[in-house]
């Protein structure tokens, strides 16, 4: 008997969440835009920060959160999945550290509107950034 659809969907998310976060010496130069619908976001922090305490308060952050799991970190770059509390939808969230700024995108992976869910985590992580570290 051939497996459903939707079992075959479970196992296979199993499989790819499985994995553990991998850490490498490769950069990233930029993130992709936001397409044009509303369940993506896209913010550019410019923090005049050379020394890296803007980014590790960010990686700090991701760490922290129950519901996020870093699964790529470069030295200027983190891929993180971040879950929704309420129904458990994945949204990915990618932060870009650049000399003087760091970018941030967070995207939902399924459905058009994310009734401003991308934009409050990015908004949440910045304040995170500020408060530990007294960015303006």
């Amino acid at each position: 008997m051939a497996a459903s659809p939707v079992r075959a969907l479970l196992v296979s998310s199993l499989l790819l969440l499985g994995g553990c976060a991998s850490v490498s010496t490769e950069s990233k130069d930029e993130l992709p835009r936001c397409p044009a619908f509303p369940g993506c976001a896209r913010v550019t922090w410019e923090t005049g920060d050379e020394t890296g305490a803007a980014w590790d308060a960010v990686v700090k952050y991701l760490e922290s959160r129950p519901n996020v799991t870093i699964v790529e970190r470069l030295p200027n770059y983190v891929h993180a999945e971040a879950r929704t509390e309420r129904m458990g939808f994945v949204d990915d969230v990618e932060i870009l550290r650049q000399p003087t700024k760091i970018v941030a995108r967070s995207a939902s992976r399924i459905g058009i509107s994310d009734l401003g869910k991308n934009r409050q985590r990015l908004r949440q992580i910045e304040d995170a950034m500020r408060l530990l570290n007294g960015f303006d």
